[in-house]
């Protein structure tokens, strides 16, 4: 049986740092995305509308990165209540 409990323990340490990761991920997305739409507003007002539209994409994107993350960080925290 002490398979089972060491099996646990490095479960519990790969969703603990699966968290760390996901938040770090989640950290540089929202930073990412802040400069990305302060870019995208300066180059609406600058009438460049081609590069605006090119830094809104990547505004979604940044956007879809970071739910990813956090459903990626939440089913780790639900997991982790599991195996405690």
């Amino acid at each position: 049986m002490a398979w089972i409990s060491n099996a646990r323990d490095k479960t519990a340490e790969t969703l603990r740092s699966t968290i760390w990761l996901a938040a770090l991920v989640q950290a540089g997305t929202l930073v990412l995305g802040a400069v990305m739409a302060w870019h995208a507003i300066d180059c609406g007002m600058m009438r460049h509308h081609g590069h605006s539209c090119l830094c809104t994409v990547g505004v979604m994107i940044n956007y879809s990165s970071f739910w990813l993350a956090a459903q990626t960080r939440q089913c780790a925290r639900d997991a982790l209540a599991h195996f405690g």
